[in-house]
C-alpha cells in the first residue's frame, strides 16, 4: 500500500513538470521562431513479483528528457526587408554583441535591423554573420564553406541604399559607379542533431556536444542542397500548435487528478487497515 503512495506522487511531479511545458509552449504561441517542446517519460521497475524477470512491479514514472519539435513555422510578411524566414532546415549564426563579442549563437529568429553602426542585428545586438560575395566567398562555393571566410554583416563606405534579395542577399548601390551589387548573403547552418543544441533565451542556441559540429558541407548558404532558403520580408512564426497544447494540458490535468485520487484511496485504505488493529 506503500508503494501506491509513493507511485502516485511520482505521477502528480512528472505531470506537475509537464504542465509547465504546456504552459510555456502555449506563453510563446506568437514568439517568432519559437520551437514547441515535448516532454518524455520512462517507467520506473522496481522489483520482481516472483524472483526472476517475468513480472516486475513498477513503481512509477519519471522525465527522461525534453524534445524540442522542430516542424517547419509559418511564414508571415511584415514588409520590412531586413526581416528574414527561413523555409526548410538550417539555422542563422549570430556573433555575440559587441566588436570584441566572440560568442556564437545560432537562431531561427529572423527579425534582424541596422544598427546605428551599420551591423546587421537581432533585437539583442547580436550580429548577423554571412559570406562575402564581393570576396568571392559564394560565386562558385567549393563542396564545403570554411566559417573563416564568415563576416559580420554591415554596411561600407562604399554604398548606400541596402536592399535585401531573395535568398537571403544583401545587395547596394555602388557611390561610384551607381550600380546595384550583391555584397553578402546570409549564412545557414545545419547540424547532425538539432535537438542537441543548448537552449537559451532570447530564441537562441548554441553548438553543444550532442548536436555535432556545424555542417557546412552543405554549402552553409541559403538554396544549396540539403539547406533551407532564407525568405525576405518574411519571419518564422511559432510552430506551436494550440489545439494540440490544449488537448495535452487536459490529458496532464485527468492524470494529475487520477494520480491524486490514488494517494487518497491509499489513505483510506490504510486508515481502515489501522481500524482494524483498533
Amino acid at each position: 500500500m506503500i508503494g501506491s503512495l509513493f507511485t502516485a506522487i511520482s505521477g502528480l511531479n512528472v505531470n506537475k513538470e509537464a504542465m509547465t511545458v504546456v504552459g510555456d509552449n502555449i506563453a510563446n504561441v506568437s514568439t517568432t521562431g519559437f520551437k514547441s517542446s515535448a516532454m518524455i517519460f520512462s517507467n520506473i521497475l522496481n522489483q520482481s513479483l516472483t524472483g526472476g524477470t517475468e513480472a516486475v512491479l513498477g513503481s512509477g514514472v519519471q522525465v527522461q528528457g525534453l524534445r524540442e519539435q522542430w516542424d517547419q513555422g509559418s511564414l508571415e510578411p511584415t514588409g520590412s526587408t531586413s526581416d528574414l524566414a527561413i523555409s526548410g532546415r538550417g539555422l542563422f549564426r549570430l556573433r555575440d554583441s559587441g566588436p570584441t563579442g566572440t560568442d556564437i549563437y545560432y537562431t531561427r529568429a529572423g527579425n534582424f535591423t541596422f544598427d546605428a553602426d551599420g551591423y546587421l542585428v537581432n533585437p539583442d545586438d547580436h550580429v548577423v554573420q554571412g559570406y562575402d560575395i564581393s570576396a568571392g566567398a559564394v560565386a562558385s562555393p567549393p563542396a564545403a564553406l570554411p566559417t573563416n571566410i564568415l563576416v559580420d554583416l554591415a554596411t561600407t563606405a562604399t554604398h548606400r541604399s541596402y536592399s535585401m534579395g531573395e535568398d537571403g542577399i544583401i545587395s547596394g548601390v555602388n557611390k561610384t559607379t551607381g550600380v546595384r551589387e550583391d555584397l553578402w548573403q546570409v549564412s545557414l547552418f545545419d547540424f547532425p542533431n538539432v535537438a542537441g543544441l543548448t537552449k537559451y533565451g532570447g530564441n537562441l542556441y548554441a553548438q553543444s556536444s550532442d548536436s555535432g559540429t556545424p555542417l557546412v558541407a552543405t554549402g552553409g548558404v541559403s538554396g544549396h542542397p540539403g539547406m533551407g532558403k532564407v525568405v525576405a520580408g518574411n519571419l518564422e512564426m511559432s510552430n506551436v500548435d494550440l489545439a494540440r497544447e490544449f488537448s495535452k494540458m487536459i490529458v496532464t490535468q485527468k492524470a494529475f487528478q487520477a494520480n491524486a485520487k490514488v494517494i487518497t484511496t491509499s489513505d483510506e485504505i490504510l486508515t481502515s487497515l489501522i481500524g482494524i488493529k483498533r
